[in-house]
């Protein structure tokens, strides 16, 4: 089958992402299926702990979905390029109801087995590595001529997901029952491939024809032809390792040991506000050098994790948490716009595999090691010198000249 670029029927004559409705469709769905990703950690962590299974179980069933998702990340990208983006969101959302749905049936009966909530774990995020690369060959579609204000709303939509999945969660578990809630994250797939099959595209065929594993070799030569692009992907996979593997494992601890859950989770809210108030912010600027822009704005991340290393009160870390979230959020806008406007349309989906893979591969490491590395020298230093990772990646690649004189793109 030759491989195709999708794009809407309209172009090119698009109004704002807000009244574009192909892009409505696609923010709802990513925006719905976020918000059902974020309830089942917690729905999922109850049913467990009610059931008698201890932490290392939970960890080892939430942690079961990242190998497959890492492993076959290229894979889905070259198929998101070859069979069409949309094509293989619709399919990996269908799984993925089918999976959590029997997961729910499983914690529905009071006794879940626990070999079966990881085969659905892993099942799950076998199916994200189909559906994660395509999203990058979708704003495109559904948004031509609006990259950056559509990936500015979707960030918006992940940092309302972000904040209302975990709090719907505690609120179903609470009047109902976790297995609810699992099953609420199963329809939020289902609301998902609905919305993406309303979306009506076009396909344009392109002249290339490769099996699998040109697919990929392909996308290689792509992804390590532009200096701009590899130096990114290596500086945030030692990120995932040094920064947001174990930033993830010792602020639950120091701040919920601290502050109890609830000061815990006032933290990530504050984080979620910033993310949508830099995604607003983003949506309205135009940066010469977006990805210069960009960096600099992540440089609000820096406080964070050396303040709560430090044990600093709440009152110092609510504006640092704001700040970080919304230079992420720049950050992120700013990236994946200079991507899509950047890599040519046919493999743009596997170059935002090797994105993804790269973030990701790191982390499991950096989350298991926390735990020792604190123990050895304490968590203060070791979240110090995730601040210090930061920094220093942030000033490597601003010192690229490839990376930091790339001009924006077209809109």
């Amino acid at each position: 089958m030759a491989m195709a670029t999708e794009v809407t029927q309209e172009a090119p004559a698009v109004p704002s992402v807000w009244r574009n409705r192909h892009f409505l469709l696609f923010f709802s769905a990513q925006t719905i299926s976020f918000v059902g990703d974020m309830m089942l950690p917690v729905a999922l962590t109850v049913a467990m702990l009610s059931a008698g299974f201890g932490a290392s179980e939970v960890g080892l069933v939430l942690a079961a979905h990242i190998a497959p998702m890492v492993v076959l990340m290229l894979v889905g990208g070259v198929l998101a390029d070859r069979f069409q983006a949309r094509r293989m969101m619709i399919v990996a959302d269908l799984v993925r109801l089918v999976a959590i749905g029997l997961m729910a049936v499983d914690v529905a009966g009071g006794r879940p087995s626990l070999w079966l909530l990881i085969a659905t774990q892993a099942v799950t995020g076998a199916a994200t590595a189909l559906y994660q690369p395509g999203v990058a060959g979708m704003v495109p579609a559904v948004a031509p001529g609006h990259l950056k204000e559509a990936n500015a709303a979707l960030r918006i939509g992940i940092s309302i997901g972000a904040a209302l999945g975990p709090m719907g969660a505690g609120i179903v578990v609470g009047f109902a029952a976790p297995a609810t809630a699992i099953a609420l994250d199963a329809v939020s797939f289902a609301v998902s491939a609905v919305c993406l099959s309303v979306i009506r595209l076009v396909a344009v065929p392109t002249p290339r024809r490769e099996n699998l594993w040109q697919g990929m070799r392909h996308g290689w030569y792509e992804f390590r032809s532009r200096t701009w692009l590899w130096p990114v992907i290596g500086v945030f996979a030692l990120l995932g390792l040094t920064l947001y593997g174990p930033f993830q494992v010792l602020a639950a601890t120091v701040l919920t040991d601290r502050d109890g859950a609830s000061g815990y989770g006032l933290m990530m809210s504050l984080f979620g506000t910033g993310a949508a108030a830099g995604g607003l912010v983003a949506m309205r600027m135009r940066p010469r050098f977006p990805l210069r822009t960009g960096i600099l704005a992540l440089l609000g991340y820096l406080p964070v994790p050396f303040l709560v290393g430090q044990g600093a009160p709440p009152v110092l870390l609510a504006p640092a948490f704001v700040a970080a979230g919304a230079g992420a959020s720049v950050w992120a806008v700013m990236w994946a716009t200079t991507v899509q406007t950047q890599i040519p349309a046919d493999v743009l989906n596997r170059i935002y595999a090797y994105d993804q893979t790269g973030s990701l591969i790191l982390q499991p490491v950096g989350r298991a090691l926390a735990g020792p590395a604190a123990g050895l020298v304490g968590t203060g230093a070791v979240l110090a010198t995730s601040s210090v990772f930061l920094l220093a990646g942030c000033a490597a690649l601003l010192a690229i000249p490839a990376f930091r004189r790339l001009p924006a793109g077209p809109p």
